[in-house]
């Protein structure tokens, strides 16, 4: 028989260590934390997103496969997060971020079970998707090189078969038959048990695939014809996806420290892999933005330094056409024609200058219209450029801008 809600309500989930009072009123939660690191996370994605697609559409006009299931990526980590947001947000309140023993049974509702089930669900989608957009973005960029070929389309395979795999199992053994509370299946145990274990899973495939996927431009860029200072840079825009690494390796510490005594107080794995997802789509969008947004910096800052310039000669021409204190303040007459308001534009037009200077960047590559297919072609240079060509190139390219 079920027990009275009554008792449901006053009994907790979980016996409480030696010495611990079951508290249900005001206990200590670790909910805050992940709410913060949503709303913290989710504009800042949305924004390098928003560069990423603008900067394909009307910039360089080169939409892609790989910006497509950008979007689709995307989509699935919103999804994850307004799981997530659901599960913060139940009435009277959430058992997420509770110890167990701080939660009555009453609390473990169908509605707070399916969408645990439903996070673990939409987690795996989000970050198999935005995996495969990572490698679908080198298959672009690296499209000349057949090694790097093959291990982006083994990179492919083996992120879709192992998170559809997980997804699988997780529904079958998770899901109850029809008619059955989900509560059964949790106090079965068999529920539980294969949650810990594929989210575990989940943390070990996700650092060992996102090593994998960063080695693949490392190598490529390594190969490149090119001046150090330029291999460099190019580098460094890729190395950001050591950022998406420690993520991963930072969601497989907290999976490992999950309980089946008390899976609810950690919040810290849902946390880790909104960071997992959110971070590699940001990670996705640096080779694409990168340029373009070094153009606009260098465009400011020569705008900025021309205005500098101008404003500067303009006091210095109103400082010298000040009259003399010791000279008469009389108003003139106006002549009878307009030769003398002619000859006052003509020598405010003489005094303005023809050319400003502007800063020189010497470590900013000059961009055009073009900029991503320019640097793609950098990237696909693995046949070997010449760097003498190359220099030579970028010479006849600042000779132009000027």
């Amino acid at each position: 028989m079920d027990e009275p809600s009554s008792d449901r309500g006053k009994t907790p989930a979980a016996t409480p260590p030696p010495g611990v009072t079951p508290n249900f009123v005001n206990p200590p939660t670790q909910a805050p934390m992940l709410n913060t690191g949503i709303y913290v996370m989710l504009p800042l994605m949305l924004l390098f997103f928003s560069a990423r697609i603008y900067t394909r559409t009307y910039i360089t006009r080169a939409l892609g496969t790989d910006d497509y299931l950008c979007i689709i990526a995307t989509a699935a980590t919103l999804a994850y997060a307004g799981v997530l947001v659901g599960m913060l947000n139940l009435k009277p309140f959430t058992p997420l971020g509770r110890h167990q023993w701080d939660i009555p049974v009453a609390a473990l509702s169908n509605e707070y079970l399916k969408l645990v089930i439903l996070a673990l669900v939409t987690f795996p989608i989000a970050a198999m998707l935005v995996k495969v957009t990572i490698l679908a973005l080198y298959r672009r960029l690296f499209r000349p090189s057949k090694w790097a070929h093959r291990l982006i389309w083994i990179g492919i395979i083996l992120v879709l078969v192992f998170y559809i795999t997980t997804i699988i199992i997780l529904l079958a053994f998770c899901l109850p038959s029809r008619g059955v509370p989900w509560i059964v299946r949790v106090q079965s145990g068999a529920s539980p048990t294969v949650q810990v274990n594929i989210a575990l899973s989940q943390g070990v495939f996700g650092l060992v695939i996102d090593l994998y996927i960063l080695a693949i431009p490392i190598w490529q860029v390594s190969r490149l014809s090119l001046p150090p200072q330029r291999k460099a840079g190019i580098l460094l825009i890729f190395l950001t996806g050591l950022l998406a690494v420690a993520s991963s390796a930072g969601g497989l510490a907290t999976r490992a420290q999950v309980t089946l005594e008390d899976p609810n107080f950690l919040t810290s794995p849902y946390l880790f892999g909104l960071l997992e997802v959110s971070i590699a789509l940001i990670c996705s969008c640096m080779p694409i933005i990168t340029m373009p947004l070094k153009s606009l910096l260098a465009q400011t800052i020569s705008s900025w330094n021309s205005a500098k310039k101008f404003s500067r000669s303009l006091i210095s021409r109103l400082d010298k056409k000040e009259p003399n204190k010791h000279e008469e303040q009389l108003p003139r007459i106006p002549g009878g024609t307009l030769s003398g308001l002619r000859t006052f534009i003509r020598k405010l037009h003489a005094s303005t200058p023809t050319s400003i200077p502007t800063i020189e960047f010497t470590n900013f590559e000059i961009l055009t219209s073009e900029t991503d297919q320019d640097y793609h072609e950098h990237l696909r240079g693995l046949q070997g450029y010449d760097v003498e060509r190359l220099a030579v190139r970028d010479l006849h390219n600042q000779r132009e801008t000027r």
